[in-house]
């Protein structure tokens, strides 16, 4: 420091004091660095030591306290009192000869910004706490930093992954006291893995006084950036179970004849806004399924054993034993498909393992609950609590008898039931006993669609040429088809 009244043989001492005055009114003294003379063999120039400053401060500088004659002490003018850290200096108003002068001023700032994180996982929509800290060059929280976020510094959120959809992030105001802002509401709407970053805004850094002997990384306090990790708050999921022909489903091992049971998945956030992010480019993840149903009772007991599945966008199939849950594990992500953000299909075919020789009556499949679950404990469930009725069919035609080288054979579509005609009535059986078997009905809701004879084989030694190919009548009517059937006569089989 050099002033002309600090000058060689003018001055005998000076007290030197860092004062600071953030609001431009009011000058408090933080540090007394002590007192210094000899000045005559420094040729009138004061060089300071090194000091450490506890506190914040976006103005400080350097006073000194000295009496303008070189024979006296400053203390002859000023009452020095209190700690080095708390200091306080009066005028003894014993002399005329008491001055004080200033230097240029600078800013005392934070070394560097930290974010902590919440250490339980972060749903998408719903509120969390964040931790912001002012830390000092010592790593301790710096005292007398108290910014306020809508003034020096500023919070951002950004997804990290090209491509994918950067969501509404929101953070309360906050104040920093004494460096620290601790459980500061936020919440993010979308899943992601998103950069948070604190950092100084430009132009209205808290050592701006700096800014015209500084550069950029000496004024600004470090920046501090952080990722979180945003999983979906919950599934939303809707289910439909259709059956696999008209109001029942054959039971057989042909997946194609099978009841289909759709389910949808939507990932979501605490609002039940639709997580866009959610899919098989950015952010979605193998899902687990649970299905239950209610027990079924398998009338003949022991004549099927087995439910059977397949789902069909996967190709994932299996069985499990009858009353027992039908569990999917890892379905592929990609399921969440980027044409229907947020949202996953699987369409699973369900069936039994008929046997053909062991018969059993209808009986319904009732679907309770599902459950779907991630890998990030994202779930969801759904009471679907719907039907699906399975008959044991077959396709039957009695022996006839015809004149002549044409004749009209019935083809009858029958369902087994060895039941009341009220328990029958109840599973939409309805038709007409089997003209030559008993506990077999005609089954009156099969339509085409079901299914239709479209060949016949021989059962004789000889082959029937004339009846290998034949054309669907394309009427089934309540169950019952008739199919003209031609051959040269006399004929046998």
């Amino acid at each position: 420091y050099d002033k002309t009244q600090l000058e060689q043989d003018q001055n005998k001492s000076v007290g030197v004091f860092v004062a600071s005055n953030d609001n431009n009114t009011t000058t408090s003294l933080v540090k007394y660095l002590g007192t210094y003379s000899n000045f005559s063999s420094n040729g009138g120039r004061i060089q300071l030591q090194d000091f450490n400053i506890s506190s914040a401060s976006k103005r400080m500088f350097v006073k000194f306290y000295y009496c303008n004659t070189a024979d006296l002490n400053w203390t002859t003018c000023w009452t020095y009192n209190g700690l080095p850290d708390s200091p306080t200096v009066t005028d003894r108003n014993e002399t005329s000869h008491g001055k004080s002068d200033s230097v240029d001023d600078f800013a005392v700032r934070p070394e560097k910004f930290e974010i902590i994180l919440p250490t339980s996982p972060i749903r998408a929509g719903k509120d969390f706490n964040l931790t912001f800290l002012a830390k000092d060059w010592s790593n301790n929280n710096t005292n007398g930093y108290d910014e306020n976020s809508t003034s020096s510094f500023k919070v951002e959120g950004n997804e990290t992954k090209t491509g994918c959809k950067t969501g509404t992030f929101s953070l309360a105001d906050f104040n920093f006291t004494d460096g620290s802002a601790t459980n500061i509401n936020t919440t993010y709407g979308e899943v992601g893995v998103v950069t948070l970053e604190i950092n100084e805004t430009n132009g209205f850094e808290f050592a701006k006084i700096d800014e015209d002997d500084t550069n950029a990384s000496q004024r600004f306090i470090t920046p501090n950036e952080v990722n979180i990790t945003v999983a979906p708050d919950h599934f939303e999921i809707n289910a439909t179970l259709k059956n696999g022909g008209n109001g029942f489903t054959y039971i057989s091992k042909n997946s194609n004849m099978s009841a289909l049971l759709d389910i949808n998945v939507t990932a979501k956030n605490e609002q039940n806004g639709t997580t866009q992010n959610y899919n098989s480019a950015c952010y979605a993840q193998a899902t687990d399924y649970n299905i239950s149903y209610a027990d079924i009772n398998i009338s003949p007991s022991g004549n099927l054993n087995k439910l059977i599945y397949l789902e069909t966008n996967t190709s994932k199939e299996g069985n499990v034993s009858i009353n027992n849950d039908i569990n999917l594990s890892d379905i592929n992500k990609s399921i969440f498909t980027t044409d229907h953000n947020g949202t996953g299909s699987i369409h699973l075919k369900i069936n039994f393992d008929r046997n053909s020789s062991k018969y059993v009556n209808p009986f319904i499949l009732n679907i309770k609950d599902i459950n779907v679950t991630d890998v990030n404990d994202t779930n969801g469930t759904i009471n679907l609590d719907k039907n699906a009725t399975f008959y044991y069919g077959r396709v039957h035609a009695p022996d006839y008898r015809f004149q002549g080288k044409d004749g009209n054979a019935t083809i009858y579509y029958e369902v087994y039931s060895d039941k009341n005609k009220t328990t029958r009535h109840n599973f939409g059986i309805d038709g007409n006993e089997s003209v030559d078997s008993i506990n077999w009905y005609v089954n009156t809701l099969h339509a085409n669609s079901d299914g239709n004879v479209s060949k016949f084989v021989s059962v004789g030694n000889t082959t029937v040429n004339g009846f290998q190919d034949i054309e669907p009548s394309g009427i089934i009517s309540n169950g019952i088809e008739t199919i003209t059937l031609s051959h040269a006569a006399p004929y046998k089989d």
